[in-house]
């Protein structure tokens, strides 16, 4: 099959079409033949339609009607025309006879998943491939199947199959990155810090992506309970630059946000993670500091018009921390 690879890397795939009929009518019972001018058909579709190679499949089924190799082929040549009903009969004849201990059997298992998928039946699909994974767990594409599956899953169910998934791929940052950003949607922090350490040993050039998802943290994060996370999060990603590109611009809408619609709270948040930031990192832009300072002015005098004594006092404490930042 070495010149049909050659000849296919050359775009020069359909001349072999004429080596594969001569072949065939020397062996017309050669499985690999028939899989390969199916294969054939599917690169060269336009050309050469799918439904050319059903006469050649069905002919070798009347031979070989249990050679499970021919029946997939089969299976897979309906699932491309979308018949989507007929290859999953194909399927099930193929299951019957394959040995669930053979890797064939996952194959088999996981194109049905993927039909119960696309045909909208979810639960279907995730209970098949589950199978696959169990008697299978190092099997690639049924993890892969069951990663497009995750945003079905409860929470319990998603960490479980990620989990097992890193354990017997543990390079395979795909995972790594899902169960990071899974556990950061349920707020559990120093999971996705152990997890975007593990992304980050594995490919370092993963910082640039990863800074985003440190960035979502910091808006998210409690400023008393996980900054420590957050810092960490930035180190790892050298998010030196995170103050002045982020931090500065954000609290400058934010201060509008909260005069207008009156959410403090949320907006006050935002200037107290700024706060603790400006001072673990030296700001090289004085000016943007005074302007954070201006802003703080701003705010104090909505909330006294407020009367707001408890609002006043946490201004007052941050900017404090802001002048020492200024004076050194």
């Amino acid at each position: 099959m070495g010149h049909l690879d050659i000849l296919d890397n050359l775009d020069r795939g359909l001349e072999g079409l004429q080596i594969l009929e001569n072949g065939l009518k020397v062996s017309p019972n050669n499985q690999e033949l028939v899989i390969e001018l199916t294969n054939l058909c599917f690169g060269y579709e336009k050309v050469s339609p799918l439904r050319s190679a059903f006469k050649i499949i069905n002919d070798a089924l009347e031979k070989e009607p249990d050679d499970i190799g021919i029946i997939m082929n089969k299976a897979s040549l309906l699932y491309h025309l979308n018949k989507k009903d007929e290859a999953l009969e194909q399927l099930e004849k193929a299951k019957s006879l394959q040995d669930p201990n053979d890797e064939m059997y996952a194959r088999i298992l996981v194109l049905m998943s993927i039909i119960y998928n696309e045909r909208g039946n979810i639960e279907k699909a995730i209970e098949i491939n589950r199978k696959v994974i169990i008697s299978f767990p190092d099997h690639y594409p049924s993890n892969l199947q069951m990663r497009k599956l995750l945003k079905f899953l409860d929470l319990k169910n998603a960490i479980q199959f990620l989990e097992s998934a890193i354990e017997h791929f543990p390079k395979e940052i795909k995972f790594i990155k899902d169960i990071a950003d899974l556990y950061f949607k349920h707020r559990n922090y120093k999971k996705v810090d152990f997890y975007v350490e593990k992304a980050l040993a594995l490919n370092p050039k993963l910082k640039t992506k990863l800074k985003m998802l440190a960035y979502k943290i910091m808006i998210e994060i409690d400023v008393n309970q996980d900054m420590d996370i957050a810092i960490n999060l930035m180190k790892m990603t050298e998010m030196k630059d995170f103050p002045e590109v982020v931090v500065f611009p954000y609290v400058n809408m934010a201060i509008n946000s909260i005069i207008k619609e009156q959410e403090y709270e949320e907006g006050l948040k935002f200037y107290e993670i700024s706060t603790f930031l400006l001072s673990k990192f030296k700001i090289k832009n004085k000016i943007d500091l005074n302007e954070f300072l201006d802003n703080f002015k701003k705010l104090k005098a909505w909330g006294q018009s407020k009367k707001d004594q408890a609002l006043i006092n946490r201004i007052d404490k941050v900017t404090q921390t802001i002048k020492k930042i200024t004076e050194n």
